[in-house]
């Protein structure tokens, strides 16, 4: 899964597009033009009235799609504010359907709620869980050694990036052992500290500690194998396909809460020495 979470993107897509439904609406109920509306509330509402209402979903949207600590805290304020915007709004105006009234709140309260889900709140507050940031990995076979203590072990590479690396082996390796690697990739050699963060019946999945001689030039190896077209470990679907997908899940009971693919996700995290909840 190479895509933020659908739900996720419908609020957002919901809260930036709520203004214009709103005053859309709002005129409707009140039997006036849109424009008329807007001068109504322009020279009879207060402009921190206004920017509830008209600016702060649109900030609001944004915010849900920026994925940041403070965006989650954000949404949580703005969507009690707005319930007890609601509240107000329907006790002083006689023209507010009651419907709308209990729909608008209904919805309030599931929004919070979903983002007070565990799985939800983690993919804000943990930047490790957002798949669809991790750094494209490139399907390769090249031979690898790997030194654990003074032996050394065969492996073969099956995918590469930035941050880690696939490999099978015979050798016998335990979640979170550190090892050493070296291969060659463009007759470029790297000598990298590694640890283990996956462990399946196919491979290993690894992250890389330290890379000898550099960060920077296995990123230009990276790029190369990008340039001459090497095939992608999970190509990034088109937006169609992707939301064709959601909703079979959705017929199959899932999809609603984000649930990244570990195996996909493992090289895209930190060191499990460094702090994970970092932005």
């Amino acid at each position: 899964m190479k895509v933020k979470p659908w739900p996720i993107l419908i609020i957002a897509f919901i809260h930036i597009f709520a203004p214009i439904f709103n005053i859309l609406w709002s005129a409707h109920i009140n039997h006036i033009s849109s424009y008329d509306y807007l001068e109504y509330i322009y020279f009879n509402k207060n402009i921190l009235e206004n920017l509830f209402w008209f600016v702060l979903p649109v900030i609001a949207g944004v915010s849900i799609l920026k994925f940041r600590k403070l965006s989650y805290f954000f949404i949580l304020a703005f969507t009690f504010c707005f319930s007890l915007l609601l509240v107000r709004e329907y006790l002083s105006s006689s023209h507010f359907p009651l419907g709308i009234f209990v729909l608008a709140e209904i919805t309030n309260l599931i929004v919070f709620c979903y983002f007070l889900h565990p799985a939800v709140r983690s993919v804000y507050l943990n930047k490790n869980l957002r798949w669809w940031e991790q750094k494209p990995r490139y399907l390769i076979e090249q031979p690898v050694s790997i030194k654990i203590g003074s032996a050394i072990h065969d492996g073969v590479m099956k995918n590469i990036s930035e941050g880690g690396c696939f490999i099978e082996t015979k050798a016998s390796i335990s979640k979170l052992d550190r090892f050493v690697m070296s291969f060659e990739i463009f007759q470029k050699k790297f000598n990298t500290e590694a640890q283990a963060v996956y462990i399946g019946a196919d491979g290993i999945g690894t992250f890389f500690i330290e890379i000898h001689p550099s960060q920077n030039e296995l990123s230009k190896i990276i790029d190369q194998l990008a340039n001459q077209g090497y095939p992608l470990r999970t190509p990034r679907p088109k937006w169609n396909e992707s939301l064709a997908e959601w909703l079979k899940s959705l017929s199959r009971g899932q999809g609603l809460i984000p649930r990244p693919d570990t195996k996909d996700s493992v090289v895209i995290q930190s060191s499990p020495h460094k702090n994970s909840n970092e932005n």
